[in-house]
């Protein structure tokens, strides 16, 4: 473990924002199970014939992507995640089939408690809600929204891992609208952020706040970086 001095009025702790459903276990996100699934398929997409439809004709639409990996996995993704997860697992699981594929990887790839814990005490990082089970929340009902709020704020308050005075939250996918956002505030959260592009100022809506999008490729030298946050990509 690295030994770091840090003068503390530099330090801003990160926040993390956790799918609490999916904390301390081996499930992942159906997207990273499509991209498993995807790959699995690749070289059975493109060879499948023609009169191997299924009735699920968004199914026949995900075997139709032509490109890349990387564009296929994007344009799949788009396809999908405006359904609810049961029509989601439906189609992962048909797919899983008609590729004799694996359907999920195996390895561990979300935070134990105690991990989380851990990086909690340092100081280093703060945590908030992205959910109970990561669902987008605009497919939902507001009864099945208002539990997906509960159940993750009840469940970091009990872990210990957020000042229960100010506990942020984060929409998944970016998907909110203004019913939504009122949801939010009244379950209890203190503020909410989009993936909207761009600042936010004393103005701003504490439960509508911008970001901006920071991904590995952006961030693998520090120009890039610098032409992100200035606005130039």
């Amino acid at each position: 473990m690295l030994n770091l001095q840090f003068k503390s009025e530099y330090l801003k702790p990160a926040t993390v924002f956790l799918p609490t459903d999916f904390i301390a276990t081996d499930t992942w996100f159906w997207i990273d199970r499509l991209a498993h699934l995807l790959k699995q398929g690749e070289y059975l997409i493109i060879s499948r014939s023609q009169n191997a439809l299924y009735h699920n004709c968004l199914i026949n639409k995900l075997e139709e992507i032509q490109g890349s990996y990387e564009f296929r996995l994007e344009k799949s993704i788009e396809i999908l995640k405006f359904l609810r997860d049961e029509e989601i697992e439906e189609i992962l699981s048909e797919l899983s089939l008609r590729w004799n594929a694996d359907p999920s990887p195996h390895d561990r790839v979300f935070l134990s408690w105690e991990e989380i814990k851990e990086m909690y005490q340092s100081g280093l990082i703060t945590f908030g809600s992205h959910t109970a089970s990561h669902k987008i929340l605009t497919t939902l009902t507001d009864s099945e929204i208002n539990d997906e709020l509960t159940r993750s704020k009840e469940k970091l308050i009990s872990e210990n891992v957020v000042d229960p005075s100010f506990i942020p939250f984060c929409y998944p996918n970016g998907n909110y609208n203004d019913k939504i956002a009122k949801m939010v505030k009244e379950a209890g959260y203190n503020l909410a952020v989009t993936t909207n592009h761009g600042w936010n100022n004393a103005k701003s809506d504490s439960f509508t706040l911008r970001r901006i999008g920071i991904h590995q490729d952006m961030t693998s030298t520090v120009p890039l970086f610098a032409a992100r946050i200035a606005g130039f990509m």
